[in-house]
């Protein structure tokens, strides 16, 4: 009797692959920066530098140069971050270039640049000026509940601070109205048969006066 051995060869082929992964390339795309716009007057010095993202970026390289990239005299600012925005501290009374680019791993984008200057005007003390009340006149009396209260503009004051009281401010029963308004004058709605004091100050973002005060009664 014969034997027969059969011998099954099986080859396996073991096939290695490597992923390539592909860096966009960005050079020719484009930062559009958003603010400050170019060639704006700041009016604060502390802000927030702000662009749209670049797609495929992974970071942005931001810098501020006073008063500019070509005269430079100070560079004001030069860092890397991953946000579209960054807050500053400047100082007033200066002009700026900043500019942006976006980067990734194996490309960068070229500058955008924009202008601009810090002019913060010096608040004015206010303190020693005087609110010249107008109308009513002081202790007039009335025969109308709706009426206009005014005063003449204080200089360098941003706003006014008014105030009426029931009968008046040492023994006040009711508190009429406490507003501040831009404007130097106010309509008001009260009840007959009533005295009242009203009093104004002007202010601004540092000072305000002191208040002038005057009475009248509504009939």
């Amino acid at each position: 009797m014969k034997k027969y051995i059969y011998s099954i060869c099986i080859p396996l082929f073991l096939v290695s692959c490597s992923e390539i992964i592909e860096v966009p390339d960005i050079t020719n795309d484009t930062v559009n920066l958003i603010a400050p716009a170019d060639d704006a007057i700041v009016n604060i010095t502390t802000f927030t530098l702000s662009w749209e993202t670049v797609e495929n970026a992974e970071s942005y390289q931001v810098q501020v140069a006073r008063p500019d990239f070509e005269n430079i005299i100070q560079l004001e600012l030069d860092t890397t971050i991953l946000e579209n925005s960054i807050s500053i501290d400047v100082e007033a009374g200066n002009s700026y270039q900043w500019r942006v680019r976006a980067k990734n791993s194996d490309y960068t984008t070229a500058y955008t640049t924009y202008s601009f200057t810090t002019d913060v005007t010096e608040v004015q003390d206010i303190t020693n000026s005087t609110v010249n009340l107008i109308a009513p006149a002081d202790t007039i009396t009335l025969n109308l509940t709706t009426f206009t209260l005014s005063w003449e503009a204080v200089e360098n004051a941003e706003n006014y601070h008014v105030q009426i009281a029931r009968p008046d401010f040492q023994n006040i029963i009711q508190l009429e109205l406490d507003t501040t308004v831009p404007e130097n004058s106010i309509s008001v709605e009260l009840e007959a048969g009533n005295s009242y004091q009203w009093r104004v100050r002007a202010e601004n973002s540092g000072y305000a006066t002191p208040y002038a005060t005057y009475s009248f009664t509504i009939e």
